[in-house]
């Protein structure tokens, strides 16, 4: 039995195909010799890549020049940066809190934060109902009389998760109600930046 030999057949590149690839080579050239080659080479920098790549500082010490006066905008760079990255005596915590309570009760139960400190939160009430209020008092700075901020409130709700940077130094937390007549463990998980934490209020039996 004979097997016919197979062939493979060569595709040559067509003009058109030769043409794209041509093009393509050329601007690939031109972004290089942009934002490499002239900024490395000769310290001109008309886009600005080379800046912000560190470029135009391998021109300024192949020429001798300093590096500052060829990027004067790196010493801006830092320009309000203190917003994005901030230094506290509090050391970050983790807990898990859990808040018992019975049927029909309501209660508060805050944290004691700095202003700018940040908590991350998720809470739950399992398959229990709750009304919630997630709020804040001040209790420092000048604050009209019984001054509030309410971040949140959720009407039965069994849960919710999420994160709060302090807008001032205060007690900031959750009021409860239980809407059911069943007791409930309420399950906080927290971490960040607080100083203490505890139940405020509760309602009498």
């Amino acid at each position: 039995m004979t097997i016919p030999e197979q062939t493979e057949q060569l595709q040559l590149p067509t003009r058109k195909n030769i043409l794209i690839s041509t093009a393509l080579a050329a601007l690939v050239a031109a972004v290089l010799l942009l934002t490499i080659v002239l900024p490395v080479e000769y310290g001109i920098d008309p886009t600005g890549v080379g800046a912000r790549l560190g470029l135009s500082a391998i021109a300024a010490a192949n020429t001798g020049s300093s590096p500052a006066q060829q990027l004067p905008e790196v010493p801006l760079a830092n320009a309000g940066s203190e917003q994005f990255a901030q230094s506290t005596d509090v050391p970050f915590r983790i807990e898990t809190i859990e808040i018992p309570m019975q049927g029909d009760e309501e209660l508060e139960y805050k944290f004691d934060m700095q202003k700018g400190q940040m908590l991350m939160y998720t809470w739950s009430s399992g398959t229990t109902e709750m009304y919630f209020e997630f709020h804040a008092e001040p209790t420092e700075g000048d604050y009209p009389e019984d001054y509030f901020m309410s971040y949140q409130i959720g009407d039965g709700s069994t849960g919710g998760n999420g994160t709060l940077v302090a807008p001032f130094t205060g007690k900031h937390g959750w009021y409860f109600l239980n809407l059911t007549e069943n007791p409930v463990t309420v399950k906080l998980e927290v971490s960040g930046y607080y100083t203490s934490h505890g139940r405020l209020i509760t309602n009498p039996e």
